[in-house]
Formats: structure tokens, C-alpha cells, sequence
């Protein structure tokens, strides 16, 4: 019953009870029984729940519930379809919540440089990517209609699985790996997808339109919505409020990252390099297209996605030269600041 209280808190909270960097430091608090539910990670998450937990993270088997007693337990009564109706209605509006930043362009231009840059600012989180748009896209079909909620839940499953598994380990602020909440998830997504619905009914209503059937969102914006609500958990994972994904081709999903985003919180930083350095500079790497046809091929069509994006919404986009940052890496950075705008941090706001 102890470790069920364990695995219990580490999903819920999306870390583990008892962690330390030192191993006697874990053993003590293991045997003290002392942990706590930081607010930061535990405020969505019910006191029925946590008082579950508590009554298994006992240390003394004699006051530790059995299993008769934990399935009594009030937490397995608890209507979830009213929970998810609280959390879409105390959801935060689009236009309150910080912007979040897409890098674009393509790869081997200096993106995973100026993400370790700009991942050390107080409010902002910079992971690498597990590809979620790209790798899921192509099988979306294959989870049915998604608009149904057991189907969704699925998906995020598949999603949060796919995301921890990630060649390179997402990690929390007390650097352990993160495990995702799939109830978090969930209910995030589902909200977006109930305020795109709501923001799609509006429009037409007041343009006369019928460019959109409203009941059907498509498989981008569902799959979209779990990658938001993916990218909401590390940050505040982290004790940030704001993130930046470095999947380069993101840009190819321009117009449903606008309508999701809106052009109140969408930003792109537009990372450019010489295309023979480019190829060049993937031709030494040991993963991906190896010969200067493919490469530039590929360079080509994320430049074209870019400048698509570039000539639409201009204002919107940050373009970073390569070059210019190997030259001047202070004044490109005091660029970018400039642009992504105030920093957020402890309740504080203050100018980059």
C-alpha cells in the first residue's frame, strides 16, 4: 500500500515524494515519512486526492489503510465529469496567459544554442523536442474521432508516454525526471478545445460564415491542444510560466497555431544560416540526411513554410541571422529579449 501512495503521488504531482540529490538524504526522509504537496504542482489536483495519498504515505503499517479500506476511500467517488466542468470554467482566458515561442527555420542554424540561452531567463523554459505535430500527425487517424472523450484520452496517454520517453529526459526544477499528469493534460486540452469551439460559433455568428463546421475541430487542433497542455506541465514543472518549442517545423502549421494561439501569444523566432553551412554542418552529424540534395531539399521547404509565415504576420516574427549571432551574440540575445518582452517571475514583472 506504501508503494501504491508512491506511484499515486508521482503521477498526480509529476515527481517523486522523497527525492534529494544525495541517497542517505532520500533514505532519511523515506523513513521519516517526510514529504509535502508543493502548490505549485499540487493546486489542480483535488484534497480528495491528496488525502488518499496521505493515508498510504504513512510510515507505521498499523495506521497505513489497507487495501479494503483505500478502495472505501471518498477520492474513487468523486464525479470527474464535474471536475473537468470546474477546471474549463476557472480556466484562464488565452489573452491573460504569457506568450509562448516557436523557433522555425531549420535545424543546424544555431537553435539549440539560442534555446540553452534563452532557457536561463526566470520565466521561460526552452526543452529539447520530442516532435509531437510531426511524429503524430501522420497516425492521428488511427485514434478514431477524437471530439469523443474516451478516445482523447488516449491520444493524450499515447502523448504524455511519447514525451517521457524522449531521447533526451525532461526534468523537473530539482532536476528528476518528470512523469506527465494525465488527468492535467486532459483537462486542459479539452477546455482549449471547448474555447476553440465557442471562439469558431462566435465568428460565424457575427460574419454570417460557414467556412467551418464548428462540431468538428480537426485533428490538428485536438492533437495541438494536448502539445499546449504538454508544454503548460514542464513549465510549471519548472516554476515557469512560459515556454519555447525548438520543432523547426512547426511553421508548416502556421494557421492552426494562429487560430489557437491567437495573435495576442503566438511569436516566432526565425532562425536563418547560409544553406551551404547548413548542409554542410548535417553532413558531419551522425542521425538524418546525410547527402546536400535531401538536406537542401528539406532546407527549402521549411524556408518556404518560414516566409510564409514572415509575409503574414511580421510583426509576430523575430528573424536571428546565423552569422549575426557568432558575430555579436550579446546584441542578437538583447535582440531577442527585446522582442519576447517583459520577464515574469515570482509574482514580479520587470523589463528584459
Amino acid at each position: 500500500m506504501w508503494s501504491i501512495g508512491v506511484v499515486a503521488y508521482s503521477i498526480l504531482g509529476g515527481y517523486q515524494p522523497f527525492h534529494a540529490k544525495e541517497d542517505f538524504i532520500i533514505e532519511k526522509l523515506t523513513i521519516n515519512g517526510n514529504y509535502k504537496y508543493d502548490d505549485k504542482y499540487w493546486r489542480n489536483i483535488s484534497d480528495e486526492a491528496k488525502n488518499f495519498i496521505s493515508t498510504l504515505l504513512v510510515t507505521s503499517p498499523h495506521l497505513r489503510s489497507s487495501a479494503e479500506v483505500a478502495l472505501q476511500h471518498h477520492w474513487f467517488n468523486v464525479n470527474l465529469n464535474h471536475i473537468d466542468k470546474v477546471a474549463a470554467a476557472t480556466n484562464t482566458t488565452e489573452i491573460d496567459k504569457p506568450p509562448v515561442f516557436f523557433m522555425i527555420g531549420s535545424q543546424r542554424s544555431g537553435s539549440n544554442w539560442l534555446r540553452t540561452m534563452l532557457g536561463q531567463r526566470e520565466d521561460l523554459v526552452g526543452p529539447h523536442p520530442p516532435h509531437i505535430m510531426r511524429d503524430f500527425m501522420p497516425i492521428i487517424g488511427k485514434f478514431g474521432d477524437l471530439s469523443e472523450d474516451a478516445h482523447l484520452r488516449i491520444l493524450v496517454d499515447h502523448v504524455c508516454t511519447f514525451v517521457e520517453r524522449n531521447q533526451v529526459v525532461w526534468t523537473d526544477k530539482h532536476g528528476l525526471p518528470i512523469v506527465i499528469c494525465r488527468h492535467t493534460v486532459h483537462c486542459q486540452a479539452k477546455a482549449s478545445c471547448d474555447r476553440l469551439l465557442v471562439n469558431r460559433c462566435a465568428y460565424q455568428a457575427s460574419t454570417e460564415s460557414a467556412s467551418h463546421d464548428p462540431a468538428a475541430l480537426g485533428e490538428k487542433l485536438y492533437l495541438l491542444s494536448i502539445f499546449d497542455a504538454v508544454m503548460d506541465f514542464l513549465a510549471k514543472a519548472n516554476g515557469k510560466i512560459s515556454w519555447i518549442c525548438k520543432s523547426m517545423g512547426m511553421s508548416r502549421f502556421h494557421e492552426d497555431l494562429l487560430e489557437f494561439y491567437g495573435t495576442e501569444r503566438l511569436r516566432y523566432i526565425y532562425l536563418v544560416r547560409d544553406p551551404r553551412d547548413v548542409a554542410m554542418s548535417f553532413m558531419k552529424t551522425p542521425v538524418g540526411d546525410c547527402h546536400y540534395y535531401a538536406i537542401i531539399k528539406k532546407w527549402v521547404n521549411l524556408q518556404e513554410c518560414a516566409q510564409k509565415v514572415l509575409s503574414d504576420v511580421p510583426r509576430l516574427v523575430c528573424k536571428v541571422h546565423y552569422e549575426e549571432l557568432l558575430q555579436d551574440k550579446e546584441s542578437v540575445v538583447n535582440k531577442v529579449y527585446d522582442f519576447m518582452g517583459e520577464r515574469r517571475f515570482g509574482g514580479i514583472r520587470r523589463q528584459a
